[in-house]
Parts: C-alpha cells; structure tokens; sequence
C-alpha cells in the first residue's frame, strides 16, 4: 500500500493514512475542539460574519506585536522537549517544530517541517519544507532529521522518545538535501503520531538543550530564572513568514494556585492554563476573562509501582481498585466535571472494551477479603505522590479515607513539580496521581504513556509474570491496519490491565483555562497544550 499527500502553502492540507477516527470524534469530541482550536478565522488573520446575515461585522484584523504572560502553576527542570514535564511541554510547543502536527485536525496529520510525503508500509519518504532556519541562523536539511531520529534511538540519553521511535523505527537516510526516508522495522499505523511527538533538535544544541534550546519554532528562547520565569520572544525568520504576531511570551511560574488566580483576576495574566476546578465558574463570570472548557483524551489516573514488595501482589492491586469510590471523588474533588472511566477509551471509542471497564465497583469488603487472602488482612502503610493540579491531593484524602477502613495507612506526598517528575522518573515510589495519554484517538498512542508503554515503563511491569503478554499484545496491536485484527488485540489488552489493576484509571478529565478577552486566536491543541504561533492581542 502507498499514499502521497501534499501540504499546502502554509501546511494546511492532510496526508492520507490507513486509519481514520474522523467518525468516533464527530460523535464526541469535535464539537469541543472546534470551539477551542478555532475561535477566530484560519490563520487568526481576520474573520467575517456568516453569509446571509442582516449585518455582516468584519472581525478585527489581527494586530503585530505586544507581550503575552502565562499564569502557570508548573515549574520547568528541563527544557529538553524529550523529557516532558507539565512545565516544559507548553513551551516546546512555542520552541520547536516536528515534522508533523495534529493541531489543525486532530484527525489528520498536517505537515510541519514536512511538506509532503509518500509511504508503504514499511517506509516514510518525506519531502521536507525549504528556507527553515534554526534559530541560531542554521539551515534546516534532511540531515537534522536523520541526526534527531538517532538521538531519539539512543538509549543512553535517557529520554522518552526511545520507547516510542526505537521499537519501529530501523533507520533513517537524507535522499538529498531536503528529502528523508526513514525505514521501519514493520508496519506501525501511529508513525505520524509518533512524528508529531518528534521535536528537531539541531545536533549543535544537544549538549546545552535542557537549559538553552534552540528549535525552528515560532518563539526563540531568551531566559530562564528557575522558580520565577522563562521568557521566548519572536523568531523573525520563522518559515511561516506571516507569524508569529507577538513580539513576547513570559512564563510567570506561581505555584500557589489562589496566588495564580489572584492575578489573574487583577489583570496581571493574559493566559492562565489549569484552572482550579473550584474556581472554574466563578472567573468565567468575571468580565474581562473568557473560560474555556477543552474536552480532551487525557485520563487521570493512578499508578502503582508493581516493583514494590506490597504492591507486587496482584491481589493487594486489586483490592486497592475495589477501594476507590470514583463518584464520591469526581463529586468532592473534580465537582461533577470528570467523565468516569475504567478504561483508557471514551464511550463509544471502537477500541472500548467494555467488559474491562465495568470491572471494578467500589467495595470494601471485596477488598478487604482480597487482602486476607495476600496475608494482609490487618492491612499496610504506603504513600502517594501529588503534584501539579489541586484534584489530585484532594482525591488522595478522600481516597485515604476509605483505605483506614480496610486498614490501609496512606501517606500524601504533595511534591513541587520538579520534584515530582524526578522522583517518577527514579520509580522509588509506591503510587504516584498521573495523568496518561497524548491526545490523540488511535490506541496505538498508548505506547507513548509512561505508565503503558511495554519498553522504561514506569509502573515497572517488567517485573511482573504478565509481561511478555503484554508487550506481544503491544505489537499484535500495531501489527495490522485491520481493525478487527486490532480491536482483538486491544480488548485483551485492556483485560490484562484491568486484572494487574497497576493503573488506576479515574476517568477524562477536561482542560479549564481561562484566558483575557484581549487574546485572540488562542488555540488549544488536543494533547491539553497551547501554541500561540497565530494568537495576537487586541488594543
């Protein structure tokens, strides 16, 4: 099977791929990301009235220039795009490109730093865009592309792109100065989101990344105080010559979140991501700020290190899955706002197996009865890292209360971000709140969730007995553009999940931001970050 597809002047047209969930998002999510990935025209540029209306108001033009300040609550350890934190993410969106994005439709892959391509099942051939700079003032070529995918293949550097690229990529090769082909080791239907996630990174800056990046990116890296701020400014060589609009983008770093909606409210933020859910309605009601509720395929959930002596018992597992009462928690601690789940799939998703996701009910005698028979009938102490998102430390209480009652001791860790993130990354934890998933629909992107992925999982299920099935489930699954074929490996998957009971799934839980009603053109992309390439400022 091959396929070409050509991305138009400013990338904006679609490849073909084998693989479509344009049906499953119409169903239920399009609706959320048009209002939140498109509020203004194409391009931000200007807007007009529908046709046929009595009073057609042309929407304002979009206006150069100005400073945009991001309220976030995330402090940043590393600015290395292959070691994402909560931090960090948002800002390698602004820094760098990938060859491929979704951001324009989360159904298709649209070209970045690609302009078109041509597949088989074995091979990616892709016409790369000319005149790119890095913003160091390099050229872009076909050479940066084979050198990062290299890097991504090197498991000595210790980031997360290894379990995505080095299972299915064999190599890569520059045809020519703006032409790559990169060879795979079989067929892998989620190559364009595991490019979406491929961020170049010119081999000059590999050594000085984490603190000074240096990408094709509409925004350049100028500064970071840790604790306080990161600043970017306008790349003004950037390839999509009309962007970006804004000359500034500060990243003012407050982890209290009252102190973030303080000023946020004060007048003193343009953007502020991860909004407090009990403070969600009432700013949506403040005059100068526009809320947005941003439905998205990120699940938060609740991981349990398997390597651990206790929690190696799938039988201790499971008794902490019947524990945990999920509409008491989205009640107190996501106020109603969380979509429940068992599962990594939303209603509906044709890899839902639903079997799977009804396995569990909150029952405290079944889990006590399951803790006898793993020799723990007067029960044990563990602990729980929290971070990031208020939520999750809410939800450990209200967790560790109904624990005492089989007599399991909890322990709550509420850990500043980067903090947080080392000692996940250490895996000398016991449970650590989470949240899963990239944004994107075909479960093959599992692999690309820490927690899930078969290679440097971070539950440890290396260690379990159930390991070996599970990683040839991982390849059965991206084995065949066949769906039933797929659908079969997936439904045995997420039963063998569901058994081990390592992940803890609570449910979907939306994005809130808030942002001021002079910034226009935001977009949100599926995977919960925001890029402001297009955004400007009014007044």
């Amino acid at each position: 099977m091959t396929g070409r597809t050509d991305s138009g002047e400013r990338g904006i047209a679609h490849g073909r791929r084998g693989l479509s969930r344009r049906a499953f998002l119409r169903a239920s999510a399009a609706v959320a990301f048009a209002a939140a990935c498109a509020p203004g025209a194409p391009g931000g540029v200007a807007g007009t009235a529908a046709p046929g209306t009595a009073a057609a108001t042309a929407a304002p033009a979009a206006r150069r220039g100005g400073s945009l300040t991001i309220l976030s609550g995330a402090g940043v350890s590393t600015l290395d795009p292959y070691f994402t934190t909560a931090g960090s993410a948002e800002l390698s969106q602004q820094i760098f490109d990938a060859l491929i994005d979704f951001r324009d439709d989360p159904d298709k892959p649209t070209g970045q730093l690609a302009e078109s391509w041509d597949e088989t099942d074995t091979t990616l051939t892709l016409k790369l865009r000319r005149g790119v700079k890095f913003h160091n003032g390099r050229d872009f070529t076909s050479q940066d592309v084979v050198d990062t995918i290299a890097r991504a293949k090197d498991k000595a550097v210790g980031h997360q792109m290894f379990a995505i690229i080095d299972p299915t990529v064999a190599s890569a090769e520059a045809v020519d100065s703006h032409t790559v082909r990169i060879n795979y080791k079989k067929l892998n239907p989620s190559k364009f989101e595991d490019l979406a996630q491929l961020y170049v990174i010119p081999k000059e800056n590999w050594a000085n990344v984490t603190k000074e990046p240096i990408g094709t990116g509409p925004f350049k890296f100028v500064k970071h105080v840790a604790g306080s701020e990161v600043q970017l400014e306008r790349f003004d060589q950037y390839w999509q010559k009309d962007r970006p609009f804004l000359d500034k983008i500060t990243v003012k770093i407050i982890t209290d979140p009252q102190a973030r909606v303080a000023n946020m409210t004060a007048g003193s933020g343009d953007v502020m991501p991860a909004v407090p859910r009990a403070d969600f309605d009432r700013l949506s009601k403040e005059p100068s700020l526009e809320a947005k509720k941003i439905v998205t395929t990120v699940w938060d959930d609740i991981i349990l290190n398997t390597s651990k002596r206790t929690l190696s018992d799938q039988r201790v597992r499971q008794a902490l899955n019947y524990s945990i009462d999920r509409e008491k928690i989205n009640k107190l601690a996501y106020f109603g706002q969380l979509e429940l789940s068992q599962r990594e799939f939303p209603k509906g998703h044709w890899a839902l197996n639903e079997k799977a996701n009804q396995r569990y009910t909150f029952d405290l005698e079944k889990a006590k009865g399951l803790l006898a028979q793993a020799g723990l009938a007067q029960g044990f102490e563990t602990s729980i890292n929290v971070g990031l998102r208020p939520e999750w430390k809410q939800y450990a209480q209200i967790w560790a209360q109904d624990l005492v009652k089989i007599g399991v001791k909890l322990q709550i860790k509420e850990l500043e971000t980067a903090v947080f993130y080392q000692e996940y990354n250490n895996m000398e934890w016991d449970i650590q709140a989470f949240a899963s998933g990239i944004g994107k629909q075909d479960p093959s992107s599992l692999v690309a969730s820490s927690p899930y992925r078969p290679i440097d999982n971070r539950a440890r299920i290396d260690t379990q007995p159930f390991y070996d099935e599970y990683r040839k489930l991982f390849d059965d699954g991206l084995a065949s553009r066949d769906r039933a074929a797929r659908k079969k490996a997936y439904d045995r998957l997420q039963e063998l999940l569901a058994e081990s009971g390592h992940i803890i799934v609570l449910g979907f839980s939306p994005v809130l931001t808030v942002i001021n009603k002079r910034v226009k053109d935001f977009k949100q992309a599926p995977s919960t970050f925001q890029y402001y390439a297009s955004t400007w400022l009014q007044g």
